[in-house]
């Protein structure tokens, strides 16, 4: 539950962590299983729902489909600053991704102040649980010490180390060639990162796919909007 102050409350205590656009975005990628879309996840968060003012909700919105869009790429520069990565498994791995995610979207795709992009998501960690339950010092200085080395020199990494079509499985991308191309499907590809609503039908039959693969294109189809 979410108490009027944008307090979570669980199991009748209070847990120090405030909505803010940038925690629903961590809890959304948190609370993503296999099949999900988190920005669906985000959008039914009574959190969410309560945030007053609509550019909130719209920036939670951007961290999402942001980090969704651009997740193949966002891994691979993470997967150069960590030493093991994605996170070892463990109470606080999938906060520590989804923060580290979350923070690596605005330092390398938004307009926004590294300071605040790093300042503001480690404080998700800060704040994540109660006094009882919080987030281990040695976890919080990781985090901010790969976020602080991602907006010193992510962006000319993700230029010389990663493509767009990392965000692509490389199947999708066979496929793609061989239907259109590799031109169109290098256009295709650059239009999908770019844009968040083109009118693209991929007719296929359900019954000669994988059931991964038939996730895969309805990750495409959501990311592309309604006419896909």
């Amino acid at each position: 539950e979410v108490d009027k102050d944008g307090t979570v409350q669980k199991q009748g205590e209070h847990y120090s962590r405030p909505m803010t656009p940038r925690s629903l975005a961590v809890q959304a990628l948190m609370d993503q299983k296999r099949g999900q879309f988190a920005v669906q996840l985000l959008e039914s968060n009574p959190g969410y729902k309560q945030l007053e003012d609509q550019r909130h909700r719209s920036f939670a919105r951007l961290l999402v489909s942001t980090v969704e869009r651009r997740m193949g790429q966002i891994d691979k520069i993470l997967s150069l600053y960590a030493d093991v990565y994605p996170p070892k498994k463990g109470k606080n791995s999938s906060l520590v991704q989804a923060c580290l995610r979350v923070g690596a979207a605005q330092l390398l795709y938004l307009d926004i102040a590294d300071y605040a992009a790093v300042k503001e998501t480690v404080d998700i960690l800060k704040k994540w649980n109660g006094p009882r339950n919080k987030v281990p010092e040695p976890l919080i200085k990781f985090v901010n010490a790969i976020l602080r080395n991602i907006g010193r020199d992510g962006p000319e990494l993700l230029d010389s180390n990663s493509s767009e079509s990392d965000n692509v499985a490389p199947w999708l991308i066979k496929m793609w060639h061989d239907t259109w191309g590799e031109e169109n499907t290098s256009k295709l590809i650059a239009q999908a990162m770019r844009e968040p609503h083109i009118d693209l039908s991929i007719k296929l039959s359900p019954y000669l796919m994988e059931e991964d693969q038939i996730l895969e294109l309805e990750r495409w189809r959501d990311m592309m909007g309604d006419g896909a």
